[in-house]
């Protein structure tokens, strides 16, 4: 596992309105201090190449992260109930599928009854991106009774490129995807695709198990909230219009595909403006289904009384199942709430079991810095008082750029896990999972608080500039690359190491197949011969010139053979870099050619 991605669990201190000492009871809207450090954790640092930002709550408490790694994998990380991660899940809590094609994405995760996790997104077919729909093992492993049996498929829905938003189950463990599909002439499309448990595309839908839905005047929809109703009909949420959006936009079709007539104005189309300061635009995000069919969604809206770039507000309409306005909802069907400056966006929606309303999103704690902001309302649509401060609980500023809200889910013990995505610098990113308390607040002892244990040092590591597969030896004048330290410790030198094998094996490693091998022994070039060890050669490691910018020069061609280069640095504290990979851009493989 790269180095740099490994999952590294940080306690996470907390500030604002969320920055008291733990006292002898808790509340709704405080963090859980049985989750994590306090409430909160970090993992997967990285260099802005992680992002997760999918959640889902299994059962029994465990919690699905899903999203994507650059170049083009899809990744799960599950952990328990604790916040510890899971080592019962993929290698030590975390799945990573590659896609070959060079593009792959979660954006959604559900998890089946059955305790097979779904995910949704988006990956490079055959020509464009489609939708990409795979389903897990409860352990990790692809279901090979899914898709392809690789537990993987595509589906492509209009002729562009496809994007989903959204999963769920529905009844007979079918599944419903939404998101956005490109139309010609630069038009974009709500897609949906309905598949048959085993992944195939269920053709009782619309034909061939898809459709693409335009209800906008700007044809610019996107699938963002999918559900199955009772008889089988389909509600979607469609975010539709450019800039500050058409309103509230819900579609309901019937099993065929076809539009309920009994939805909206017989189109099966409700659109909801979002008032505000005589603008009466806005976006859904999301919605949530009460037990008596009536819906609440959610999303933001705008004032343009507000300062410009601050007009933004927190946004939540309430329907009946027909789509008309519920008019016992909050403001005649309508909640806006501005909590802050900046963006205020409500981006998820939870129903709680006594039929209150989570939402989550972002707002401005301080100008042009982001962080997360979780609202509550009661049934009625009123801000609920006993959660939080007022029905609020507002993140201060979290990290150095901002903390950005990306998915929250309700767990069986009413406490709601948000994943958000922490800029702390240096192009560096963390994400952070934190758990907060719902109505079931247990009580808590008073405690002191213990000394915060002393940071793990972490490698460093070195980047090496790509080595061909193939390479004349009068080419081959050295190696070349970067390393750095991500504790601040400094590098304290670079070495590179070269093996070079005897006769042809297979496998991945330098030496697998070989019983000898010769690895460098200085840069004339020279080698010494060792015997292999379990299958593994040798390493001799040469110190290279610099440390920040090092090199590494030939003073000679190397013989025509196979060889393998490895780089590594070590930091201030004696830390050696271990791990090696072509990804990770410290181990190459190359044949030097004869000379010309």
């Amino acid at each position: 596992m790269p180095r740099r991605l490994r999952l590294l669990l940080i306690a996470l201190s907390t500030c604002g309105v969320l920055a008291a000492a733990p006292a002898a009871s808790a509340a709704p809207g405080d963090l859980d201090p049985s989750f994590g450090s306090g409430g909160s954790l970090r993992l997967l640092p990285s260099e802005e190449e992680i992002s997760l930002q999918a959640v889902a709550v299994q059962p029994d408490l465990k919690i699905v992260l899903a999203g994507s790694e650059e170049p083009g994998s899809v990744i799960l990380v599950r952990l328990l109930p604790s916040g510890e991660l899971d080592p019962g899940f993929g290698v030590g809590g975390k799945v990573t599928t590659p896609f070959s094609g060079g593009f792959g994405e979660a954006r959604a995760v559900t998890v089946q009854p059955d305790g097979k996790i779904v995910i949704a997104g988006s990956a490079k077919g055959m020509l464009n991106n489609e939708f990409l729909i795979a389903r897990y093992n409860p352990d990790g492993s692809p279901d090979g009774g899914f898709g392809g049996g690789d537990g993987i498929q595509l589906v492509p829905i209009e002729a562009g490129h496809d994007r989903a938003e959204a999963v769920a189950i529905a009844a007979g463990g079918r599944i419903l995807v939404t998101g956005e599909t490109e139309l010609p002439g630069e038009k974009q499309a709500a897609g949906i695709a309905v598949l048959k448990p085993e992944g195939e595309l269920d053709a009782s839908f619309a034909g061939d198990g898809t459709t693409a839905i335009d209800a906008s005047d700007d044809d610019s929809d996107e699938g963002v909230a999918i559900t199955e109703l009772p008889g089988g009909r389909i509600l979607l949420g469609d975010s539709t219009g450019n800039g500050g959006g058409d309103g509230f936009t819900l579609v309901q079709l019937l099993p065929t595909g076809l539009p309920d007539p009994g939805f909206g104005g017989g189109d099966g189309i409700v659109k909801t403006p979002i008032p505000g300061g005589g603008s009466a635009e806005g976006r859904i995000t999301g919605f949530a289904l009460r037990p008596d069919g009536r819906i609440v969604a959610s999303g933001y809206g705008y004032d343009e009384n507000l300062p410009p770039n601050e007009n933004s507000l927190f946004a939540a309409v309430g329907y009946l199942g027909n789509g008309d306005l519920d008019a016992s909802f909050a403001n005649a069907g309508i909640f806006t709430r501005r909590v802050g400056a900046g963006e205020n966006s409500t981006r998820t929606i939870e129903l709680t079991p006594t039929d209150k309303f989570l939402l989550g999103g972002t707002y401005d704690p301080e100008p042009g810095n982001a962080s997360p902001a979780l609202l509550r309302l009661d049934s009625n649509g009123a801000l609920d008082p006993s959660f939080g401060s007022g029905g609020q609980v507002l993140r201060g500023v979290q990290a150095p750029f901002g903390e950005v809200f990306q998915d929250a889910a309700l767990d069986a013990e009413e406490r709601l896990v948000v994943a958000s995505t922490a800029y702390v610098g240096g192009g560096n990113t963390v994400i952070v999972v934190s758990r907060f308390l719902g109505d079931k607040v247990p009580a808590l002892p008073l405690v002191t608080p213990s000394p915060s244990p002393a940071p793990i040092n972490q490698p460093p590591h070195t980047r090496m500039k790509k080595v061909p597969k193939k390479i004349p030896a009068e080419e081959l004048k050295g190696f070349a690359g970067t390393a750095s330290d991500a504790d601040g410790n400094g590098v304290q030198r670079v070495q590179v190491a070269v093996v070079k094998r005897m006769r042809r094996g297979g496998g991945a490693r330098a030496s697998a197949g070989a019983k000898s091998c010769s690895a460098l022994k200085n840069g004339k070039p020279r080698f010494k011969r060792f015997e292999t060890k379990a299958g593994k050669c040798t390493q001799l490691w040469l110190t290279a010139k610099g440390t920040a910018k090092w090199n590494f020069k030939l003073k000679g061609k190397l013989p025509p053979g196979r060889y393998v280069v490895f780089a590594r640095a070590i930091d201030g504290k004696g830390e050696p870099e271990t791990e090696f990979s072509r990804k990770l851009g410290n181990r190459y493989a190359f044949n030097v050619l004869p000379s010309r």
